[in-house]
């Protein structure tokens, strides 16, 4: 009776002396939020955080870690260093928080402590760079089956039934990473962009790699040839559909197959709620060629340019042709009006059917006589 007594009073001192953990996992950067259950007169964190995001508060006050009575390392057996000046023989003259990063693994845990008589209660913030996510999917090109979720990378330490909450998005601006030393600068989350949240509630996490699915189903695909004609004639086969999820797209791998085969692997950048994401394949199904000619006349020199699309598909096709307009040119004269113009580019959009063939031609002027047709590859 007196075991059963005390292992219940042990149980409960222990409950009593906890903390409830919240973390928010971004795509670089892990941010982790203890909050004390009991009343504590020390408090201990991982090696591996960033020291200057590290926020302490102690009865609701702020307090800022380098100021507190004592912050030092603490071996993996749980002995201490006695004070903070004490440091290991191989650290010379280091300071405690700028400990070469491969320290990590010969040293456990940062230990806090603070000039208190009576225990506290005790909140602690930190940002972390052995947290973070990392998005894949899958997309089926005949089927429109898509897959999206990401993989939760965790190298700092297991968390058992913690708040997690996943953060949708891209760094606006990245932080700085200094190879010999822990201290790193903090990313600005604020900036963080089109954010959004997806949370899983209590879980346990352990170290290393875990899956989170968060969307399966099927799309519908459009699909569209692009055409850069002053670059190259390869023409690009554009595959689009709409963001499935109510959470912004993080940048990604996208594993694509078609029919059962392999078909690559692409990336695309942030893709906010709402918007399309968009996949460029090469061999669009879609013959193209660019003729040049150059006259002298007059002291100028007239070109006349041809560009061919041809559709070798069974079906009817849409796409767009863009043309650079070259440098030192004049008096730009198309055959048929572009669609849209930016500067010195100019797009047609075209509808071709089966087997069927498009002309587009345009003359310009200029001083000296061109003989390319392409800038770059061909």
């Amino acid at each position: 009776m007196k075991k059963l007594s005390l292992l219940l009073l042990f149980c409960l001192f222990s409950f009593l002396l906890s903390a409830e953990i919240e973390i928010s996992v971004y795509p670089n950067v892990g941010k982790v939020c203890e909050k004390s259950k009991g009343h504590f007169d020390s408090w201990k964190i991982p090696m591996a955080i960033i020291p200057s995001s590290l926020v302490v508060i102690v009865d609701g006050k702020t307090k800022n870690a380098f100021f507190l009575e004592a912050i030092y390392p603490e071996t993996k057996k749980g002995k201490p260093y006695d004070t903070p000046e004490q440091k290991k023989p191989n650290y010379k003259e280091k300071s405690l928080l700028s400990f070469p990063y491969n320290s990590f693994s010969s040293l456990g845990k940062w230990k806090i402590r603070w000039r208190k008589k009576s225990r506290s209660n005790v909140e602690v913030r930190y940002l972390t760079h052995l947290l973070s996510y990392e998005a894949v999917s899958h997309l089926d090109l005949a089927s429109g089956e898509f897959s999206y979720g990401i993989y939760i990378v965790n190298n700092l330490m297991p968390f058992k039934k913690s708040r997690v909450t996943i953060i949708m998005g891209e760094m606006a601006k990245r932080g700085t990473y200094y190879p010999r030393s822990t201290l790193y600068s903090p990313p600005n989350l604020s900036s963080f962009l089109y954010e959004g949240k997806k949370e899983l509630g209590r879980i346990n996490l352990g170290k290393g790699r875990t899956f989170l699915n968060l969307f399966t189903g099927k799309v519908t695909l459009e699909r569209n040839f692009l055409w850069k004609a002053w670059e190259s004639p390869q023409v690009e086969w554009i595959i689009s559909f709409d963001n499935p999820l109510n959470l912004p797209l993080t940048s990604q791998k996208i594993w694509l197959t078609e029919d059962n085969f392999y078909r690559g692997v692409t990336e695309t950048k942030l893709i906010p709620r709402g918007e399309k994401v968009k996949i460029s394949l090469p061999n669009a199904p879609v013959k193209v060629d660019k003729e040049l000619s150059v006259e002298y006349k007059e002291r100028r020199y007239l070109h006349r340019v041809s560009l061919k699309i041809v559709n070798q598909s069974k079906k009817t096709i849409q796409g767009e042709v863009i043309e650079k307009k070259q440098a030192g040119s004049r008096d730009w004269d198309p055959s048929i009006p572009p669609d849209w113009q930016k500067g010195d580019k100019v797009g047609w959009e075209i509808t071709l059917p089966p087997k069927k063939e498009k002309e587009i031609g345009y003359r310009f002027i200029s001083s000296y006589p061109i003989s390319r047709t392409y800038e770059k590859y061909y």
